[in-house]
């Protein structure tokens, strides 16, 4: 385990063999390897293999592994954050990058990478399909791009905040937005929460398991609605608040035959 290579003597701790060994117990036995092994392309990956995030302790990283694309391709697949120990010229490698942020769905490593790459459609579609809050991070005219919002937001409804303040005011965009991804309405302009078909469209979209569910940001205007109602209860079952249910009944109480 990572406490004896601790107090292992200095010659073991620069044994190649012996600190492999005690990684397989424990990844965070490199960090008490000799610095020449901290150094090494097998140690670090092997650590990288077993998830362990890149240990403070080997920062800076040596400038031959900086710059060496096949350590940096292979390091960033295994652990995202590693990106942000390559050197500049790599950062802006489209491989490397689709690699730390796709493979390691790791939308932080966007923000390492070069303006050029931020702002290049094919790239950050390929993206936000997969990891949506990467949006954060693109280039200011793609989060103004529709059909690169919309694959954001279907990929996770929390994107809608960084998406350009023209979409989100744009009906027919949140419209077609919660239609994909009906968590996303609580991150609406109050007037759209206030429009009955794009209430209904996020209703279609919406899952139980919601961590807020969603007729918490349906407003009062919209309660009792026959549609509505029954799309909630189909949602929710005996979940939904009774307010909702007496709603209803208030509302066509005089369509009912004594």
């Amino acid at each position: 385990n990572s406490s004896a290579i601790e107090y292992a003597p200095k010659e073991l701790r620069a044994d190649r063999k012996f600190v492999l060994t005690a990684m397989t117990q424990n990844s965070s036995a490199i960090e008490y390897a000799s610095d020449n092994l901290k150094a090494d392309k097998d140690i670090l990956l092997a650590a990288l293999a077993q998830g362990k995030m890149w240990p403070l302790s080997l920062s800076p990283l040596p400038a031959k592994l900086r710059t060496d694309r096949d350590f940096i391709l292979e390091a960033v697949t295994r652990c995202g954050s590693s990106i942000y120990f390559a050197a500049e010229e790599l950062r802006a490698d489209r491989d490397i990058i689709l690699a730390a942020v796709l493979k390691q769905n790791n939308r932080f490593a966007l923000h390492y990478t070069t303006e050029e790459l931020m702002a290049d459609r094919e790239i950050v579609l390929a993206i936000v399909t997969q990891n949506g809050t990467a949006l954060q991070y693109t280039a200011k005219d793609l989060r103004a791009d529709r059909e690169i919002v919309l694959a954001a937001v279907k990929n996770d409804g929390r994107a809608f905040v960084h998406a350009a303040m023209m979409l989100k005011l744009d009906r027919d965009f949140v419209l077609a937005a919660v239609s994909q991804n009906g968590s996303l309405l609580k991150y609406t302009a109050k007037h759209m929460r206030a429009d009955r078909d794009i209430v209904l469209a996020a209703l279609s979209s919406a899952q139980k398991s919601e961590e807020i569910p969603l007729y918490e940001w349906i407003p009062m205007n919209l309660w009792g609605d026959e549609e509505m109602t029954l799309r909630l209860v189909d949602i929710y079952g005996d979940h939904l608040p009774l307010t909702f249910l007496f709603c209803f009944i208030q509302k066509y109480s005089n369509l009912i035959v004594p």
